[in-house]
């Protein structure tokens, strides 16, 4: 029984910092600096909504005007202003991925590596399938949106939809897998094991 203890405690350590620092753990943060950043990173963003929200109504009261460089002129960020959005969403992204590394190494691999190969694995093979599948319904939305796609007969709609079907399979499957293996296989990022 002391030896799973032993075991167990030595899987806790590798998850979970004795003394966590909570800058590093969570979104918020205490530093004064970053804090500044994100204020400004608000503001610029916050700034940029009001003035598109103001050329769509415009928009609105002159619909025959085309607003598409005005528009693009809003969307446009100066070089400085681009850099304090960009560091501030890298952080914040950092930090999610940070709360989502901890959630994922509690739950399932615990740190150990064959795990968190094994996990990471699944998990990128999950999210390829469901964008696999929002593309294929995607075209056969836009396909069956189409004006006068529902007055034709069967065999018509079939024809058109045989564009969207001919690439269709069946999803989250064993093949599946064993395909995208193919396609995405497992390397090393030791050198001396490819030798």
């Amino acid at each position: 029984m002391k030896a799973l203890t032993r075991k167990l405690r030595v899987l806790e350590n590798n998850v979970i910092n004795d003394k966590p620092d909570p800058e590093d753990t969570y979104m918020g943060t205490n530093n004064k600096k970053e804090q500044e950043l994100f204020r400004v990173a608000h503001k610029i963003v916050e700034e940029q909504k009001q003035q598109l929200q103001t050329v769509k109504e415009q928009q609105k009261a002159n619909p025959k005007v085309d607003y598409t460089a005005k528009i693009e002129a809003v969307l446009e960020l100066s070089d400085e202003a681009e850099a304090i959005v960009s560091q501030a969403e890298h952080i914040s992204i950092h930090r999610a991925m940070h709360i989502f590394e901890t959630a994922i190494a509690c739950r399932h691999h615990l740190n150990d590596p064959q795990d968190k190969i094994i996990f990471y694995l699944r998990f990128f093979w999950f999210l390829s399938e469901i964008q696999d599948m929002l593309h294929h319904s995607a075209i056969e939305n836009k396909i069956m949106s189409s004006p006068g796609f529902f007055d034709l007969c069967v065999d018509e709609q079939n024809k058109k939809l045989n564009a969207c079907y001919d690439s269709w399979r069946e999803w989250f499957s064993k093949e599946s897998f064993n395909q995208w293996l193919k396609t995405h296989p497992i390397t090393s990022p030791n050198p001396k094991s490819r030798e």
